[in-house]
C-alpha cells in the first residue's frame, strides 16, 4: 500500500518529536518507589507518550467523533492541533503484570480521554527507545477510571 504525502510527512513529524523528547532527558532514570510506583510519571509520560498516535486513535472512535459534532465542530476536520491534551498525574500498575503501567491521556476540548499502556520491565532511562506505548482504551473522560478497571489496573 503506498502512503500519501501527508502520511510520510506526519511520520516523519512524529519520529522528530520522538527524538526532540529523547534529546531533552538524555539518561535520566525512571524511578520507582518502595510499592512500585513510578515517582516521575509525567516525565515518563512526556518522554513515551506518541500525541498524533493518541489522536489518531481517538478520531477512530465514533463516540470521540459524536462529541466533535455535539461542540459543533466538523469531525472530517478536526485535527490534533485542535486538542488540548494533559496527563491526569499518575500512573496506575497492571494487577496481572508489575511491569506494566497505564497513564491516562485526555483532552479538555472535546472531554474525551484515552489509556496508554507501556511495558517497563527492564526500562531504566527515559530514552529507551524499544518503549512502545500503544493506546489500549479511548473514551469520555468521565469514564476513563472504569477504563482503567477493564484494562486490569
Amino acid at each position: 500500500m503506498k502512503k500519501s504525502a501527508s502520511e510520510v510527512i506526519r511520520n516523519l513529524e512524529s519520529r522528530v518529536a520522538r527524538l526532540e523528547k529523547q534529546s531533552r532527558y538524555g539518561h535520566e532514570k525512571i524511578e520507582f518507589d518502595r510499592d512500585g510506583e513510578i515517582d516521575n510519571p509525567g516525565e515518563v509520560v512526556e518522554a513515551y507518550v506518541n500525541e498524533t498516535a493518541v489522536f489518531n486513535d481517538m478520531k477512530d472512535d465514533l463516540g470521540f467523533l459524536a462529541e466533535v459534532e455535539k461542540a459543533g465542530d466538523d469531525p472530517d476536520r478536526v485535527r490534533e492541533s485542535d486538542l488540548d491534551f494533559d496527563y491526569d498525574g499518575n500512573s496506575y500498575q497492571s494487577k496481572r503484570d508489575k511491569s506494566v503501567y497505564y497513564f491516562v491521556i485526555f483532552d479538555h476540548n472535546y472531554g474525551w480521554s484515552a489509556i496508554v499502556e507501556m511495558d517497563l520491565e527492564g526500562v531504566e532511562t527515559l530514552d529507551d527507545s524499544d518503549v512502545y506505548a500503544p493506546v489500549v482504551w479511548t473514551g469520555h473522560y468521565d469514564d476513563a477510571y472504569k477504563g482503567l478497571r477493564s484494562v486490569g489496573a
